[in-house]
Formats: structure tokens, sequence, C-alpha cells
């Protein structure tokens, strides 16, 4: 004869009593009670409220003009090394092109002193010996 595989019992909750239940009602209502007296606004909490807020938002304010001061302070100390790379730029643009007039000129005077020059042997040569 074949026996039957037993069915394993499964753990059943006990049931709650009527006592218990209401003791769980009677917390759960403190409860609320506690979290609405916490949430209650009252002038004075407002007042706190904002002014937390205010100084939160005075620290933001703090933070971010450091920030941007910072900035505006690494802008400027940029600005002025481009400025002055510039002007150094600016300055050998001048004194080249003032070196390259000079040459200029000494190029036309040594022509002029070389063409007087070159006429004055000529008319010696030609004296010298004449056509």
């Amino acid at each position: 004869m074949a026996t039957r595989k037993r069915k394993t019992s499964t753990r059943s909750k006990p049931k709650t009593t009527a006592a218990q239940r209401r003791r769980a009602a009677l917390a759960l209502s403190r409860r609320r009670a506690v979290a609405a007296r916490r949430r209650r606004l009252t002038a004075a909490t407002v007042k706190v409220r904002a002014k937390r807020l205010r100084a939160k938002r005075m620290r933001t304010l703090k933070r971010n003009l450091k920030t941007s001061s910072r900035r505006l302070g690494l802008t400027a100390v940029a600005l002025a090394k481009a400025s002055t790379r510039r002007a150094s730029n600016a300055g050998r643009g001048v004194l080249a092109s003032g070196a390259r007039s000079a040459a200029r000129g000494l190029q036309r005077a040594a022509r002029d002193v070389g063409d007087s020059g070159a006429s004055a042997l000529r008319t010696v040569a030609d004296k010298v010996t004449p056509a």
C-alpha cells in the first residue's frame, strides 16, 4: 500500500484580538496627532523659517560673489597680460618700422653721396686724360 505524501503545515499568523486592534488604532491616532502638531505653523516658526531662508540665500550670494570676483580677477590678469604682450609687439613693430625707414634714408644718402663722388671722380678723370 502506497503512503501519501504529508503536507507541510504552513504557519498561520496568530489572530489579533479586539483589544490589540484597539491599542493599534489608539497608537496610530496618537502618531497622527504628534505629526499634526509638528506641522502646525505659528507666527514664530514662520519667522524663524524665513530668517533661515534669508541666511541661506545670503550664504549662496556670498559664495557666488566670491567665485565671480575670483573669475573677474583671473580675467583682469589675463587681459593685463594680453595687453602687455600686444603693447610689446606694437613697440617692436614701431622700432622695426623706424629702423627700416632709417635704413632706407641711409641708402638714399649713400646713393646721393656715391653719385656725387662718382661725378667728382669723373671730372677729375676727364681733366687728367682729355678725350
